[in-house]
């Protein structure tokens, strides 16, 4: 069954106020070159009390407990390297990180030309997956740094809560 972004994000919403997290849309990091602000999709945060001013924009606010990235399939390769690179730039900042992942959704009824072979979309999300464990097997994450590339679709039906079980322990 085809699943669209917005279904993606309702969920995400539901289960991190299920943890008892904030839920923080286009959350607002600063990479290291520090002239170029990227938002993350979506956080799960915990606000820090008081608040750390050592920490560079908002990490002196809140605590990043898990981070996620929602892509359709037409996404490209490149775009993984940044996410992997704002993986890292939480961790780094923070000295830890539950989870980062990525999310890919297979339908977008409002973007015109959108892919449909879904020969062709299954074969680019094996790709993506694979480029999960290149990375990993590259160190690229940072040691410790839970990052994943997961279907839309196994997140909508659930299959995806074996990777957020370490969040109990954040």
């Amino acid at each position: 069954m085809p699943v669209t972004k917005n279904q993606i994000y309702t969920k995400l919403i539901w289960k991190g106020r299920e943890r008892g997290f904030d839920i923080i849309p286009e959350f607002r990091i600063l990479p290291d070159n520090r002239n170029n602000f990227k938002a993350i999709d979506l956080v799960w945060v915990q606000q820090l009390q008081p608040a750390l001013p050592e920490r560079p924009n908002n990490f002196g606010f809140y605590q990043i407990i898990a981070a996620f990235e929602i892509d359709g399939l037409d996404v490209p390769y490149a775009r993984f390297d940044e996410h992997w690179n704002n993986y890292n730039t939480i961790y780094n900042v923070q000295g830890k990180l539950g989870i980062g992942m990525t999310i890919i959704f297979d339908d977008a009824p409002d973007r015109p030309n959108w892919p449909i072979n879904d020969l062709h979309n299954e074969n680019r999300l094996v790709r993506y997956q694979n480029r999960e464990t290149a990375f990993t097997e590259s160190g690229q994450p940072h040691q410790g740094l839970n990052v994943h590339i997961v279907n839309g679709n196994e997140f909508i039906n659930d299959d995806f809560e074996i990777h957020l079980n370490n969040l109990e322990n954040i």
